[in-house]
């Protein structure tokens, strides 16, 4: 007597048709003898083809498309596991029912005979074929579950890596404005830093010391032509007056050329200028000053009316003033102190007093 099963490619083709097996069709296929190794394989791997196909790729699609595509299946599952089930105790209660009936009635009725192993056989063979379909259907649920879980997991780790990543650029975005304010600032500093030390060293009264520091230095740059004039920083005749400088010759100028210090004024452009008479006709007094015995050498110019005391249309005008301002020969020889520790001191005195034009 050969033993009979479900046809595979019942199976099969339930499991490639559209939308999902149909809860009924593998009780009501046609039975046949046990199935080789060939049909249980392409049944399974259908199955894990579908399955497979299902998913997608969290590297290849969003992970929201593929957590409901794998939703979908695994209810689709669960629902051919309960109607497999169901069809299970079905079969169960069928077999009963017909037991009972014929021990009740002493009939067999159907054609079937006497009640013989064949039919219990039969039975049999359809219970335990409904047995393994539930068994492949359970074990692709826990594997769907499984998969479910993890594909919950990384679908979360995305959302809080993607969460992070924006917090981490608001961040850097704030950072960077931060620095940039930072900067700011530090600009602000140096230019505050920068005027209250020009402040400190202007003078507003129309009486500039200039410190000349490095002055034999200086002295051999002059007289070897690497350096023709210094200049002295600028400094003012009152809060809002004339904003002036001086300009020294180490090795003198024009007439001074090679013999004497030569000492000029500059005009500066200032702010204030709109409101200053012009041209400039303040008296001014250079004063070399003795830093051992007080003897200073001084003298003083009066400017006229000419290009370099006019109002300046740049930046600073021509200089003039005193090219023989002080001979060379007795800079160091006069018994006069008027370079010491390597520094010299020039005084610029400016009688600010009304000037009759």
């Amino acid at each position: 007597m050969s033993v009979l099963y479900p046809q595979p490619e019942d199976s099969v083709l339930e499991c490639r048709a559209e939308g999902g097996t149909a809860p009924g069709a593998l009780r009501d296929s046609l039975l046949v003898e046990k199935p080789k190794g060939e049909g249980i394989a392409e049944l399974l791997a259908c199955v894990n083809g579908r399955t497979k196909d299902s998913s997608l790729s969290l590297d290849k699609a969003s992970g929201k498309q593929d957590w409901e595509k794998k939703d979908k299946l695994h209810i689709l599952l669960e629902d051919t596991l309960c109607k497999g089930g169901q069809e299970l105790l079905a079969a169960f209660a069928e077999l009963t029912k017909v037991l009972e009936s014929k021990v009740n009635t002493g009939s067999w009725g159907w054609g079937w005979g006497p009640l013989t192993q064949e039919f219990i056989d039969r039975m049999d063979r359809r219970t335990s074929a409904l047995e393994d379909r539930q068994m492949i259907l359970q074990n692709i649920l826990a594997v769907r579950t499984r998969e479910l879980e993890r594909l919950g997991d990384q679908w979360g780790d995305r959302e809080r890596l993607r969460r992070s990543e924006e917090r981490i650029a608001l961040l850097e975005k704030q950072l960077q404005q931060q620095e940039t304010v930072l900067a700011l600032k530090d600009l602000l500093i140096s230019d505050m830093e920068s005027r209250l030390l020009l402040a400190e060293n202007t003078s507003y009264n129309g009486s500039f010391v200039w410190k000349i520091s490095n002055m034999n230095q200086i002295l051999w740059a002059a007289q070897t032509g690497k350096t023709t004039a210094i200049e002295s920083p600028s400094f003012y005749t009152d809060r809002y007056g004339y904003r002036l400088c001086m300009k020294l010759y180490p090795n003198g100028d024009g007439a001074g050329k090679g013999s004497h210090l030569s000492l000029f004024l500059v005009i500066l452009h200032g702010e204030h200028d709109f409101m200053l008479q012009w041209p400039f006709l303040h008296k001014v007094e250079f004063v070399l000053l003795d830093q051992q015995t007080q003897q200073h050498a001084s003298t003083s110019f009066k400017p006229v009316n000419s290009a370099p005391f006019r109002r300046p249309i740049s930046e600073k005008n021509t200089a003039s003033g005193l090219p023989q301002f002080y001979p060379l020969s007795q800079l160091q020889t006069s018994g006069r102190t008027f370079i010491k520790d390597d520094n010299m001191f020039i005084k610029a005195v400016i009688d600010t007093r009304k000037t009759e034009r």
